[in-house]
């Protein structure tokens, strides 16, 4: 287990070790999750790349709602229901946060199903879709639907093992579900096999996620260290005040994933303009974001683990340096992969498809993107820091700042005043406010933690 003596301050190179040690032990289950799910959506484009350049840009387009439910359910959902757990942990109410998770994690999913399936086709026509791709993300989408309840619950589930110190089963059971996806999209998508197309995608990402969801559910009555938490009436457990908790920290996350949603939204619908390859282009350039985010957020998660228990420990100051650690640890995962985009631009839109025209644009625009993922990384891990200190919203306003107050009117006065080099200029658009939103990240953190002091001593 995580404990405060092990996460002081780095005064020597044996003591700055085993701080990287303890996040690290944090940070990988997480990191292994994330970067198995982004391995197997990556796979899933490449599959749709086989149906033509329409098929690949309606897919593409699409997947955002899609990777946006993802990431509140196994990143938000799952974060909320960890700190949860992790308050309540050794008292008797942790099994009312398990039901709480599940029963509250199913309905949100319900609700995100039906939202999904009810606006999906004006949101594919926003983004620029029409005719054939039109028709095929939105169906897409509707059969995807049927994933998100039991996405929430293994979200859930995730949460409450990793909040109870096992996160070593939670990636194992999330991991499988996700590589079993991938099995179920080759067999029912591949034109060589059952060859179902984007629709054998969708059903396989429902497939994969209801076994994951009730693989977890049997794990939880099998592990004796946890069973007695789950009843068969998880609904008598529910407690309304522990799921306000729980969506207390998980909302603001969800809240920053719909801001990044909208923003893409308008950013297909500007790029839109320039072609269907742009668009399609856009979609892909947005997997470089994926790319960076999940290990980002697997490095936030562990953040807010350890910031959690220093909180506990009444050890704040501790955090602005763990938050450093684990920023430069960050660094050291990203540098790479951001060097060989920028150096071998089109290598990566190649692993997708063949159409030289939507390599062409994938690979200008990303050129520009990648620019900004390091800057976004690291307002990622500082804005973590903020949740661990009860302060979610400042999470949330630091991202709709960037995107709303920078990002989107940058884009827009670009497109609207017409400045060339076209569309060049509404690629750095996109990226220009990173570097502002993480200065301010920084300066949140530290004036939280100040005024966190105050209020403590205040109450003393």
């Amino acid at each position: 287990m995580l404990a405060p003596q092990h996460l002081v301050a780095p005064q020597s190179k044996v003591n700055a070790l085993s701080v990287y040690r303890e996040l690290l032990r944090n940070t990988v289950p997480v990191l292994s999750t994330n970067m198995i799910g982004l391995v197997v959506g990556l796979l899933e484009l490449k599959i749709a790349g086989a149906f033509g350049s329409s098929t690949l840009a309606a897919i593409a387009t699409a997947f955002v709602w899609v990777s946006m439910v993802q990431s509140f359910s196994l990143a938000a959902f799952c974060i909320g229901s960890t700190r949860a757990t992790a308050i309540m942990k050794g008292t008797a109410a942790l099994s009312s946060v398990l039901s709480s998770a599940l029963v509250g994690g199913a309905a949100i999913g319900l609700l995100f199903s039906l939202l999904i399936v009810t606006v999906c086709r004006p949101l594919l026509l926003t983004a620029g879709l029409q005719g054939n791709a039109l028709e095929e993300g939105a169906e897409f989408l509707i059969i995807t639907a049927a994933s998100f309840p039991p996405l929430f619950v293994l979200g859930g589930v995730q949460g409450f093992l990793r909040g109870v110190g096992l996160p070593n089963p939670a990636s194992f059971i999330v991991n499988g579900a996700l590589v079993l996806g991938l099995a179920f999209a080759v067999i029912l998508a591949h034109p060589a096999l059952l060859g179902l197309g984007y629709q054998g995608l969708a059903m396989a990402t429902v497939a994969s996620c209801w076994i994951g969801a009730s693989i977890a559910l049997i794990y939880l009555r099998w592990d004796r260290s946890v069973a007695h938490h789950l009843t068969w009436n998880v609904w008598a457990r529910f407690d309304r005040s522990i799921f306000s908790d729980i969506l207390r920290i998980s909302y603001p996350a969800a809240l920053v994933w719909i801001v990044v949603a909208v923003t893409a939204l308008c950013s297909q619908h500007l790029l839109a303009a320039f072609g269907l390859n742009y668009l399609g282009g856009f979609g892909l350039v947005m997997r470089l974001e994926t790319v960076v985010g999940v290990v980002a957020s697997a490095f936030s998660a562990g953040l807010i683990y350890a910031a959690t228990e220093l909180v506990r420990a009444n050890c704040i100051g501790e955090i602005v340096s763990i938050k450093r650690s684990q920023q430069q640890l960050l660094l050291l995962a990203i540098l790479p992969f951001v060097g060989i985009c920028l150096a071998f631009p089109t290598w990566w839109p190649q692993l997708f498809t063949d159409d030289a025209e939507l390599i062409a644009a994938a690979a200008r625009n990303g050129q520009y993107f990648v620019c900004g993922l390091l800057f976004m990384g690291l307002t990622q891990v500082a804005s973590s820091g903020l949740i661990a200190l009860g302060y979610p919203l400042r999470m949330v306003a630091i991202i709709m700042v960037k995107n709303l107050v920078l990002t989107l009117p940058l884009m827009y006065s670009v497109e609207y005043f017409r400045l060339q080099p076209m569309p060049d200029t509404v690629f750095a658009a996109q990226v220009l406010g990173a570097p502002v939103a993480w200065l301010w990240a920084e300066y949140l953190l530290r004036k939280t933690i100040v005024l966190y002091r105050e209020a403590a001593r205040g109450t003393a």
